[in-house]
């Protein structure tokens, strides 16, 4: 059987995400021959599946959200047969839309129903697949030791970006929970990841070592090495679970329960009505950054309200929680 899967944009947790397809598919049927059709940026990061055999880059010029996949009009679609095209651009978002921020479904699982109601194959939703090799870890340990980073002692992975700004974490909180978990466990280390220049203050503020512009190959291997990832709702939460790292996530306008049903390492932190009261806003929870769905026009500019009340000590007690369960504490 012969699958095609589009995924022409979107940011790094909508293609792992849309991976995930592939590592269901052949799950389902062994001999299913998958090619995936997503940016070209992101050739280095499907090659890290074994269950994707065939990579078709896309420029720019790609087809808009919702519109058909005509191969007369867009020439990467002219890549052979297929028993079946898996159009992913994009039904979670139409659900997003259509539900107006009361989702009951996250991304990984909307895109494994659209593959299954396609293919007619039954299938359980699951991250991708990732595979690493000893070279790729032994070059993670020598990135980390060049970063004066002891590999004997945990590192916590910390990721503080995502491309909406009102899903970050206010940067005071981060400094707070960095600064509780060194008093409670002095041996951590702490790694930054991002994908922008001012992660760079963050980091140095932070104390931790910036990982910033890194390709995809080698922040795998990064979080592959970590004990720990705690981050908001990013590519990286969703990266983090497919490398089977456990992780601690943090969710304001997004839902932290249909994010992460299918992660079978990942808890989560969800700014709710508690939070709202205590910040002050009526908007309503989980808006999914739909604009009728009562957020407010601030949410674009900067961090949700509700979700700078998570308070930090909160997020260190779960965060030694899951490192103490792993026997690193």
């Amino acid at each position: 059987m012969r699958v095609r899967l589009l995924r022409e944009a979107g940011g790094l947790g909508d293609v792992v995400c849309a991976m995930g397809c592939a590592t269901a598919v052949v799950r389902a049927c062994p001999d299913a021959h998958i090619t995936f059709v997503s940016l070209e940026q992101y050739r280095e990061l499907v090659g890290l599946c074994p269950d994707i055999h065939k990579f078709v880059g896309v420029s720019a010029a790609r087809r808009p959200r919702d519109t058909l996949p005509n191969p007369d009009r867009y020439r990467y679609l002219r890549d052979g047969h297929h028993d079946a095209t898996v159009d992913l651009f994009c039904p979670g978002w139409r659900h997003e839309w259509a539900t107006q921020g009361l989702v009951t479904k996250g991304r990984c699982q909307i895109f494994c129903e659209t593959t299954a109601t396609t293919t007619g194959l039954s299938l359980t939703p699951t991250p991708p697949t990732i595979r690493l090799t000893d070279y790729d870890r032994g070059r993670a340990d020598g990135w980390l030791q060049g970063q004066g980073i002891d590999l004997a002692r945990p590192i916590i992975a910390l990721q503080p970006q995502a491309s909406l700004t009102a899903r970050r974490w206010p940067n005071a909180r981060w400094i707070e929970f960095v600064d509780l978990m060194r008093a409670a466990a002095p041996r951590v280390q702490f790694i930054c990841f991002g994908t922008h220049h001012d992660m760079l203050q963050l980091a140095c503020e932070l104390k931790a070592v910036p990982v910033i512009r890194q390709r995809e190959r080698l922040v795998a291997s990064l979080i592959a090495r970590c004990a720990l990832l705690v981050g908001v709702d990013s590519g990286l939460y969703h990266f983090a679970a497919a490398i089977g790292t456990p992780t601690v996530g943090l969710f304001g306008l997004t839902s932290g329960a249909t994010t992460s049903a299918w992660y079978s390492r990942a808890v989560y932190l969800e700014a709710g009505d508690v939070e709202r009261r205590a910040a002050g806003v009526t908007c309503t929870r989980h808006c999914h950054n739909m604009p009728t769905a009562g957020k407010q026009p601030r949410c674009n500019d900067s961090p949700c309200p509700a979700m700078a009340e998570i308070a930090p000590k909160a997020v260190a007690v779960l965060s030694l929680v899951r490192l103490t369960s792993t026997g690193l504490l």
